[in-house]
């Protein structure tokens, strides 16, 4: 990895490799700078012209060996998923638009897979030996391994979300007469079951990382939503708010926290958490936030704020120091989305520092406190 002048970095202008379709892999891109502000040492990943941004907070973007890091990008003209290779930042292309076209995908928290949907078809990827075939130059669209399909009159709304032991697949559908349902594959490979149903607008389905046995899922309004959190069993039991909350509180951007408890944004006033067993929240850090992110180790959590800064804090004494700033410049419309490595060493976002999206992260352990 290449370090360089922050001066020289912002006057850095690479045009998006030519895509090379599916079994090759492109030129690193990645760039490091000390934030001028904290000092902590800050990645681009990404650094071409094109978009990039990362997988939705809620779901994981490294594969659990920490080894691949997965990312959305417009560089071939069409959104598509890439990996970067986290030992030389080389990319490889994890979709096309042909053989290999993906609608959306979700990582496995205990093998290097990706599980993925397209129209009506379910079906997996190996990400070992994608990165296999890329070596050796071979086109990878024979490693889409079907699985199953989307039950018959029903359209995936959202992404995937498979619990942490790779045994159960679920998300959300709508059907011809709007309905919104929640769907199962135990396992994965089984024909899908609707747990729920309900005419009201589903969205941010999550499986537990830890108890396959729990989903959590959010009440989308476009806006603050008289209940925001769910609660239910993968059997569809025991459907619940996940806490009743006050009149004139603003939830959002709930994640699970280890299997135990989530944290979400109460706007506009604090980060907060709330766990399966006492179901009181419990303020972390007091401020305007904007997303939420937790250490899958349980040792920090992350807040952004709508002007770009994103801070780390410590969950148990409630202490915060600034991480890095300057990732939304006015104007700017990138979501940071901030989200942690399998390790909770780094803190991955979406940046605009350049002036288009690029992806980033930051290294918890080079910030000074």
């Amino acid at each position: 990895m290449r370090k360089i002048g922050w001066l020289t970095l912002m006057a850095l202008s690479v045009l998006p490799a030519a895509d090379s379709g599916m079994g090759k892999k492109l030129p690193a891109e990645w760039e490091t700078y000390k934030d001028k502000q904290t000092g902590a040492e800050i990645t681009l990943v990404t650094t071409s012209e094109a978009k990039d941004w990362n997988i939705y907070q809620t779901h994981p973007s490294w594969t659990p060996d920490s080894k691949l890091l997965l990312f959305y990008s417009d560089r071939s003209g069409t959104t598509r998923y890439y990996a970067c290779l986290m030992e030389t930042g080389e990319l490889i292309p994890v979709t096309d638009d042909r053989s290999m076209k993906v609608d959306s995908l979700t990582l496995s928290r205990k093998a290097n897979l990706c599980w993925a949907y397209s129209g009506t078809e379910l079906f997996s990827i190996d990400l070992d030996a994608l990165v296999a075939s890329a070596d050796g130059g071979q086109d990878s669209s024979s490693l889409r391994r079907p699985v199953s399909t989307v039950p018959e009159g029903l359209r995936v709304s959202g992404m995937l979300t498979l619990d942490g032991g790779d045994k159960r697949l679920s998300y959300i559908a709508t059907t011809e007469d709007g309905y919104s349902e929640i769907i199962t594959h135990s396992p994965p490979t089984a024909t899908g079951k609707v747990i729920y149903r309900t005419k009201t607008r589903l969205g941010h389905l999550q499986s537990n990382p830890v108890d396959p046995d729990w989903l959590m899922f959010c009440h989308e309004t476009g806006g603050d939503a008289e209940q925001r959190m769910w609660l239910i069993r993968s059997d569809g039991s025991r459907c619940q708010p996940f806490f009743p909350e006050k009149p004139g509180e603003w939830i959002t951007h709930e994640v699970w926290w280890g299997g135990k408890e989530v944290l979400f944004t109460s706007w506009p006033r604090c980060i907060a958490k709330v766990g399966l067993k006492k179901r009181l929240p419990q303020v972390l850090s007091e401020d305007k936030y904007w997303h939420v992110g937790g250490d899958p180790n349980l040792r920090w959590i992350a807040g952004d704020k709508f002007t770009g800064e994103i801070y780390l804090i410590n969950p148990f004494s409630g202490k915060r120091k600034l991480l890095t700033a300057g990732h939304r410049p006015e104007g700017a419309k990138n979501h940071p989305h901030i989200s942690f490595s399998p390790d909770g060493s780094k803190v991955l976002f979406c940046t605009s520092i350049r002036g288009n999206w690029d992806l980033a992260f930051a290294d918890v352990n080079s910030l000074k406190w």
